[in-house]
């Protein structure tokens, strides 16, 4: 996955004076999804089902790293 965004409401809290929690959010990306998903969405099901679970391993692994 590439990283196309990410905020932080602590950093901008910070710049008005205020103090929270540490937090982050991020946006994350892969184009190739989004090109296989149009390729299969012509040809079945059953193929665009795995193909949508793949992302679910790839961001509990993310999410995973995060926690750690």
């Amino acid at each position: 996955m590439g990283l196309v965004r990410q905020a932080s409401a602590s950093n901008g809290a910070r710049a008005e004076g205020f103090e929270i929690k540490g937090n982050r959010v991020v946006g994350v990306d892969r184009n190739d999804f989004a090109r296989r998903m149009l390729v299969l969405r012509r040809r079945g099901r059953d193929e665009l089902r795995v193909l949508a679970a793949e992302p679910d391993v790839i961001f509990s692994a993310i999410a995973k790293t995060a926690l750690e």
